[in-house]
């Protein structure tokens, strides 16, 4: 993903900042004390919840580089800091526009991953943006050159489009043109402040408001107090609610600033014990989900946040991911999909559906069908009919008896051959393909 590219692109990330409910402060002619009055009746005459902030919170991808066949004079200044912090055992430091990096000793990657000579960091905590380059050639993602991290926390801090332009400031500096980028992970949150965990989350959950296509639930606690909601696997898609307040006091100052006065639009300076509750909705979407569902490239993504952002709070495509609910479902029945969201979900649905004006009621991407593998399909539907031969008490053993099982229940509800067609018929026509 070039320079060009990425800010043609980045304006789908970032939000416009959002004026300070507080108004203007006066910091160095005021007494602390008197700004903090002045922030809580400013609180309360709020008649509604301050405006959610929706943001990409994680953005790691890998890709290609075509590098120059006379490398640029860059790379010996990178080379000779690398031979110099491996020497010493410690990073050393070289300032570019927009950031300062850490040159490590020891390149990146292993496993899965390819080798990297290059391994930057813009610093050693939390916060960092990252960078692991190799010039050796590549064509293909086998053997790829190059990686990029945001984390979360760069992402308050620094912003995505400023990270992003210095990391592409390296590449462009070092000679490499991206002639390929795909993402291995993005994490895509809201921020709604004046929301409480407990109320608005964890009450309707534990009373069974709530319907979900994900099979792992889980409640998560700091100390004696239930914190959180995790929904799903770190595999594919993930769901993560939690209590953004509580999380707060374990961040770095800067972080604190920048989550204040960006995210909640409150005073930079106010204290934790003064600011309202406020919880975070945050999905991971790894490298397997997007290339299933046909977005292959980083630009891929871009270019479809919004579609994507809906799908997932929303089930556009027919199966709700997790979504609470204003009652308890009809699940008995098969019927929750009749079920309506809660008013904190709607506000959710609202917060991620709208992620961009302009695309925010384009159709939503489908599933790209050919990369479904037939095998993973048979061993699923395999699952299926020997879960309901176990539930009706049928003494299968064999592939062949569980095949007959099969086989004998369709007689009985009266299935013929014209039937089967049909059901052929009826999904040619939902995945958009001619009549057999």
């Amino acid at each position: 993903m070039t320079t060009a590219n990425n800010d043609r692109r980045s304006s789908a990330f970032e939000q416009p900042p959002c004026p300070s409910i507080t108004g203007p402060s006066n910091r160095q002619s005021s007494p602390r004390n008197t700004e903090r009055d002045a922030m809580r009746d400013a609180r309360r005459r709020l008649d509604r919840d301050p405006n959610p902030h929706r943001a990409v919170d994680w953005w790691e991808t890998g890709g290609v580089i075509r590098w120059p066949k006379a490398l640029p004079v860059g790379w010996e200044q990178y080379r000779a800091l690398r031979a110099v912090a491996r020497e010493k055992r410690t990073p050393q430091t070289i300032a570019e526009p927009g950031a300062t990096w850490h040159v490590h000793g020891r390149g990146a990657g292993s496993g899965r991953d390819s080798h990297c000579e290059l391994r930057l960091e813009t610093g050693p905590g939390g916060d960092s943006i990252v960078l692991h380059l190799d010039p050796r050639p590549s064509t293909d993602r086998t053997l790829y050159n190059f990686r990029r991290r945001i984390t979360g926390d760069a992402c308050v801090v620094y912003g995505l489009r400023s990270a992003l332009s210095v990391q592409n400031h390296v590449i462009e500096k070092l000679g490499g043109e991206v002639v390929d980028e795909w993402v291995k992970r993005v994490d895509l949150c809201g921020d709604f402040y004046c929301r409480d965990m407990h109320r608005d989350v964890l009450v309707p959950y534990d009373a069974g408001r709530f319907v979900s296509s994900a099979k792992k639930h889980v409640r998560f606690t700091e100390g004696n107090a239930p914190t959180g909601l995790k929904v799903g696997s770190g595999k594919r898609l993930l769901l993560t609610i939690y209590d953004k307040l509580r999380e707060l006091s374990s961040k770095s100052y800067g972080y604190r600033q920048c989550m204040l006065r960006d995210r909640w639009h409150e005073h930079e300076l106010t204290d934790l014990e003064d600011l309202g509750p406020a919880v975070r909705v945050e999905y991971r979407l790894m490298g397997a989900w997007l290339a299933d569902h046909g977005y292959r490239t980083a630009l891929d993504v871009l270019d479809n946040l919004p579609n994507i952002a809906r799908k997932i709070s929303g089930g556009d495509d027919g199966r709700t991911f997790f979504m609470l609910t204003d009652g308890v479902p009809d699940k008995a029945n098969g019927h929750q999909s009749r079920a309506a969201p809660s008013d904190f979900w709607r506000l959710v649905q609202d917060t991620f559906g709208g992620w961009d004006e302009r695309t925010a009621f384009a159709s939503v991407k489908p599933v790209d069908r050919s990369l479904i593998r037939p095998e993973k399909a048979a061993q699923t539907m395999m699952s299926y009919a020997a879960g309901i031969a176990v539930d009706c008490g049928a003494p299968v053993g064999t592939v062949p008896e569980l095949l007959a099982f099969i086989s004998a229940n369709a007689a009985k509800l009266g299935q013929k051959d014209a039937g089967v067609r049909k059901l052929m018929e009826k999904h040619r026509r939902k995945r958009g393909l001619p009549a057999a």
